[in-house]
């Protein structure tokens, strides 16, 4: 263009987005480059938003809301409002004096609205949407009312059940035709594969071509003893072909009149013009919110908005997740999300008290994860403030802080540890069990196994292990002078094993994407959703306790210790005395010690 559009652009999240601030911005929105879109497309399901505007939205009624189908309903709305910065208000009242008249389209919706309000007896000039929809819903009432009156009474075949049997014969037609092909088969060649019976059929095929109807397959007996009480004879026992296709010829007349209903739906101007104002009023309480939740995701930085996709808190682990979000396809959540570098508990949500039932994403942005597992159970809240109790099925694992990601090499060493010490323990519980039950099946005449104690070996195993020790005594102290050394060597033993996880959360947390797990629920996300540390701390939020002065609790303990910095200290000692040794070149010592 000679004159592009001069927008407005702000940073959000991290990302630079362009701003929609006025009324000329909704405006020009078919101008704005679709790469600057934050979204492309959207579900019209799932999603925490007006059900009546995502339906207007998607004109095209494909299930999904593309930037083209958005354009389209901001530039119809704009021209129908004098002054477009009304559009940012979000109310649902307008004074109609706003509507423009300049215009075929408006005068009529601006002819409607003064007609309703004249109605309702109202004097301020106002109509809500509240007053639209009430008016839509009398006026659908009464043409409903005169397209029944409109049913010719010769369409009523078979009186007040001819809907009860046109519902029948659309639902055997096929069954029938099926089962009268078999017949004619059986009925020229018996050993005919099309004339062999099947558990589908209506009825085992006949080769007089009749569907005898006390022998009916169990499966379809229902309804054939429907279409007996309300198309046949009384005294009828079979069903011919001619008398099948008779009766489904019969609703000619009845179903031209099914298809009327449209047409009365949408009988006159008046109702013409009054869904166009119905609609033009959704656009003013919606479209500017829509927007904030698809150009650029404004409501889901915001402190005090929820985003369309937000759908609850989380409660679990002593934390209140409140990025939640309905999952709509758990294969491709299972495919995309680890993507987001986010760390996400998938639930299974139940509320006993209404039945319903969704899968939900949260995802942890804070605090430790070590109490977290599959199988554990939590509280989760919708938007609406109903409870549902929550399953962890499924957990991806991604740090959550720079803190976290420091302790994570000695808590997985101290769970390697631990695993190994059970599975030794575990071994020589099975193998002490195994000789205990080897022994008490001998005879008694039997000789007993003797367990000596090897003084000599013991012996070495201690000379060892005080050599040992006073190498890295010794050590120790050639390096405590001067006495910044010990203290270097701590440093560097800690940079070596917490740096590179550090490191690697510290990349992973700066590019914490909300985008995969949004694309994996159907969105067309087009620009990144940077979840940063500090935006992060925002989501989770993490239980406080005020100090307690003046303990008074008789089991707790004299002295608080936190587990996690008596293994951190035993890891950097085991660490200071590998390095030590190697260095002095004894390490041979300790590996012998342990062969023998």
């Amino acid at each position: 263009m000679s004159n592009p559009y001069p927008w407005k652009f702000c940073s959000i999240g991290g990302v630079t987005r362009v701003r929609i601030s006025s009324g000329e911005d909704i405006a020009h929105l078919g101008e704005l480059d679709q790469k600057l879109w934050t979204a492309l497309s959207c579900p019209t399901t799932g999603l925490e938003f007006n059900q009546e505007a995502l339906n207007l939205l998607d004109s095209d009624h494909d299930g999904r809301i593309r930037v083209q189908e958005v354009i389209a309903a901001a530039s119809w709305a704009c021209k129908l409002l004098k002054n477009k910065d009304l559009l940012l208000s979000m109310s649902d009242t307008l004074d109609i004096n706003e509507i423009d008249t300049t215009t075929e389209e408006g005068q009529k919706i601006y002819n409607c609205a003064k007609d309703i309000i004249k109605t309702l007896g109202k004097t301020d000039g106002k109509i809500t949407l509240g007053d639209a929809s009430a008016m839509v819903a009398k006026v659908t009432a009464q043409n409903l009312e005169d397209w029944k009156a409109s049913l010719p009474a010769t369409a009523l075949v078979y009186g007040d059940k001819t809907a009860d049997v046109l519902t029948l014969v659309d639902t055997l037609g096929s069954k029938m035709a099926e089962y009268f092909s078999a017949c004619k088969f059986k009925a020229y060649n018996p050993e005919s594969p099309k004339a062999q019976e099947n558990d589908e059929f209506l009825s085992h095929p006949s080769e007089d071509c009749l569907l005898h109807l006390d022998k009916i397959n169990p499966v379809w007996a229902a309804q054939i003893e429907a279409l007996k009480a309300a198309a046949l004879p009384a005294t009828a026992s079979t069903l011919s072909e001619a008398e099948w296709n008779d009766i489904a010829s019969k609703f000619g007349e009845y179903k031209a009149w099914l298809g009327s209903k449209a047409e009365f739906e949408k009988k006159g101007v008046e109702t013409e013009s009054l869904t166009a104002l119905h609609n033009l009023l959704i656009l003013y309480r919606y479209l500017y919110s829509y927007l904030n939740n698809y150009v650029l995701f404004g409501d889901f930085y915001a402190h005090d908005k929820l985003s369309v996709f937000d759908a609850g808190e989380l409660y679990i682990d002593q934390r209140c997740l409140k990025l939640c979000i309905r999952v709509s396809d758990m294969a491709a959540q299972t495919v995309m999300a680890p993507k987001s570098g986010m760390y996400i508990l998938y639930c299974d949500c139940v509320s006993k008290s209404t039945g319903k039932k969704m899968t939900i994403a949260a995802v942890l942005t804070n605090g430790d994860v070590d109490n977290l597992c599959v199988g554990q159970n939590a509280v989760f809240y919708d938007r609406d403030g109903l409870d549902y109790d929550a399953v962890v099925t499924k957990i991806i694992d991604n740090p959550t802080s720079v803190r976290q990601a420091f302790f994570h090499p000695y808590k997985k060493l101290a769970k390697s540890i631990t695993d190994r010490i059970n599975k030794k323990a575990a071994e020589k519980e099975a193998k002490v069990d195994a000789g205990l039950e080897a022994a008490a099946n001998k005879t008694p005449d039997a000789p007993k196994a003797e367990n000596k104690f090897d003084i000599a070996k013991f012996a070495g195993i201690f000379a060892a292990l005080g050599m040992g020790v006073g190498v890295l005594a010794s050590a120790i102290a050639a390096l405590a002078t001067p006495a910044w050394k010990p203290l270097v060597v701590i440093a560097i033993l800690v940079l070596v094993i917490s740096g590179p996880s550090m490191f690697v959360a510290w990349l992973k947390l700066r590019r914490r994407n909300l985008g995969p797990i949004l694309n994996a629920n159907g969105w067309a996300i087009n620009s990144a959703v940077i979840v940063n540390t500090v935006f992060g701390a925002t989501l989770t939020s993490l239980a406080k306790y005020p100090k307690i002065v003046g303990k008074n609790d008789p089991y707790a303990p004299k002295k608080k210790h936190t587990g996690w910095w008596i293994l951190l200290a035993i890891v950097l000692i085991l660490g200071i005395a590998a390095l030590v040794l190697h260095l002095t070149g004894n390490l041979h010592i300790v590996t012998d010690l342990f062969h023998k």
